[in-house]
This record gives structure tokens, C-alpha cells and sequence, in this order.
């Protein structure tokens, strides 16, 4: 009987140990309506939390399986859609998403406004219920890594995780520069060698 009545109480124990999920939509100062989903794992205590944002022609689902390993560990995520990218392509009432060139997609979408997109972002995701908003780091591959990078002096994360970060193109002359002085001015970015971003994207 003792058996059975593990059996029966093994349903709501495994129901009790998935995280909890919210849903962001956030609307940037010029027009687009920014989707995420933030998962919370189960584990009591205000959590540590990681915004991951993906690269140029993925999505949130580009993450797969991250997430959930990374809430294994106890720490929450927020996976978003960059802007133009995935559900994140509404502006102003009217769809507008990248396409396959990446510099006639930067140019349309604005990619140079991802680390400000970045910021409410973690803004949002620091007021939710379950977060511990003095721990939340960045993590981003690609265009979402340089992205991150630029974003850190704003945001001010515990630290940043930044894989082969590329579009340097999109932020402009003096990209590079800039790049190198937001990683000095962000705590939690331990010096490391850069790749040379001075050639291609």
C-alpha cells in the first residue's frame, strides 16, 4: 500500500518540480513588439537569471535544448526573438522581418538598436516574481553575442557569455572601438582575446 501510494503522489511531485513559465512582450521606443519566454526553475529562493540572445537568421528556438540544462543548474532563463527575428517581427501594426542578405536586414530591421532592446528586456525580466535582480547575466552567439556585449554597461550583468561575436558592420563606423570600451566598462567581462572583428561582419 506505502508503494502505491508513492505511485500515486509521483505525478504531482514531478508536476511540482517543472519551472514556471512566462511570456514577455515588450514594444521598443520605435515600434517593435519584442517576444520572450522566460522559464523560472522550480527551486525555492529568489534564482539567478541569463538573458541568451541567438543570431542572425535564428530564433528563441535556435536555443533547443539550453534552457532546460540551464534550469537544471537553478538558474532561470529569458530566451527572446531579437527584433525581425521569429515572433518578434511586428513594428507600428505591420510585419517587418530579415531577410537572407544580413546588411539589407540590418539596414531594415535596425540591428544596431538590439543592445537597446536588450536593456527593458532585462529591466522586465529584474521585476518578476522569483528573480533575484542583482544576478542576471547576458548570453548571446553571433550578432546576439556582440549585442550583449554592447548592452553590458547598461545593464550592468554578473557576467556576460559572448560566442564568436559578429555584425560589426551593422553598428556603424567606430563599431570596434566601442565594442572594446563597453567590455571595459562592464564588470563581469573578464579580459579575454577578441577575435580581429576589423574584417567582415
Amino acid at each position: 500500500m506505502r508503494h502505491l501510494s508513492l505511485l500515486l503522489c509521483l505525478p504531482a511531485l514531478l508536476s511540482a518540480a517543472q519551472p514556471t513559465i512566462r511570456e514577455m512582450s515588450l514594444t521598443t521606443p520605435d515600434g517593435y513588439v519584442l517576444k520572450g519566454t522566460l522559464s523560472i526553475p522550480a527551486q525555492p529562493g529568489p534564482r539567478p537569471v541569463v538573458i541568451l540572445a541567438h543570431g542572425f537568421g535564428s530564433d528563441r528556438n535556435g536555443w533547443k535544448r539550453l534552457p532546460g540544462l540551464v534550469n537544471d543548474k537553478g538558474i532561470a532563463t529569458l530566451v527572446m526573438d531579437l527584433r525581425g527575428h521569429g515572433r518578434s517581427t511586428e513594428k507600428g501594426g505591420q510585419t517587418v522581418a530579415i531577410g537572407s542578405d544580413f546588411v539589407l536586414s540590418s539596414q531594415a530591421v535596425g540591428f544596431d538598436k538590439i543592445p537597446g532592446d536588450l536593456t527593458p528586456a532585462a529591466a522586465w525580466v529584474r521585476k518578476q516574481p522569483g528573480i533575484d535582480p542583482r544576478r542576471i547575466g547576458l548570453a548571446g552567439s553571433s550578432l546576439g553575442a556582440y549585442a550583449s556585449l554592447m548592452a553590458g554597461p547598461a545593464i550592468h550583468p554578473v557576467a556576460i557569455l559572448a560566442v564568436s561575436p559578429a555584425g560589426r558592420i551593422s553598428f556603424g563606423e567606430g563599431a570596434l572601438p566601442r565594442l572594446v570600451q563597453a567590455v571595459d566598462q562592464t564588470h563581469g567581462v573578464f579580459p579575454v582575446r577578441l577575435p580581429d572583428l576589423s574584417r567582415g561582419t
